[in-house]
């Protein structure tokens, strides 16, 4: 990631959860990097340094046609996801497939309630839920109110240029991508980023400019007999 901030200006490292135990739906976050930002779509709103304000983001990945029939079977069709360019001079056939983080806004209906021990609990559920579940337990719950609250939730996808794969929520309140940054600015209220070689363009112009003057002035110069 701070290879690429520093070549071209961004890079990117990937979140990602992966369940350790399957049976008790255990997960734990995993940190993976990207090594060509080209294959990175961000938000182009976001301001954040580290990205939390982004609101979308997609991880594009190139997968040969034998790699894709393994994955997605030989009836999915083989088209890629979005208008893919020509990012290298390989020329081998490949899919692209893209990993889409979308974040949103849900209303969720939460209820209050005094619990057996006499304490303020609140649960998101829906309030006749609530209460056919308090019926159930038997405990002696005393409904209070219930009101309506928003909730950040991440859609997560694979998908093709021809369908989706697969879909979830994504276990976090920020998408799963987060930038690194080489030399950052703000121009007109928006984030703008550069790498190394643009801060050095200037001084190394000038540079050799001087350096040229020098030498063409050397090669006028009179020599000494």
């Amino acid at each position: 990631g701070l290879t690429s901030a520093a070549r071209a200006g961004v890079g990117y490292l990937l979140v990602y959860p992966e369940t350790i135990d399957r049976a008790l739906g255990y997960q734990e976050p995993r940190i993976g990097s990207e090594g060509d930002p080209l294959r990175i779509v961000f938000d182009p709103w976001s301001k954040e340094l580290d990205g939390n304000d982004a609101d979308c983001g997609w991880h594009l990945t190139p997968l040969s046609h034998k790699q894709f029939e393994a994955q997605f079977g030989k009836k999915a069709e083989k088209i890629s996801f979005g208008e893919v360019e020509q990012r290298t001079a390989d020329e081998r056939e490949s899919i692209y497939v893209a990993q889409q983080w979308i974040k949103t806004t849900e209303r969720r209906n939460v209820v209050v309630y005094l619990d057996e021990n006499g304490m303020e609990q609140s649960e998101a559920v829906d309030e006749a839920d609530w209460h056919q579940a308090a019926q159930v337990s038997g405990l002696p719950l005393k409904f209070i109110r219930s009101y309506k609250d928003k909730q950040t939730v991440v859609k997560w996808s694979l998908m093709s240029g021809a369908e989706e794969f697969q879909s979830n929520t994504y276990p976090a309140d920020g998408i799963g991508i987060v930038p690194i940054y080489g030399y950052v600015a703000f121009r007109d209220g928006r984030l703008t980023y550069c790498g190394i070689p643009r801060r050095a363009r200037q001084p190394q112009m000038a540079y050799n400019y001087h350096m040229s003057e020098m030498r063409a002035y050397a090669s006028q110069a009179p020599k000494s007999p």
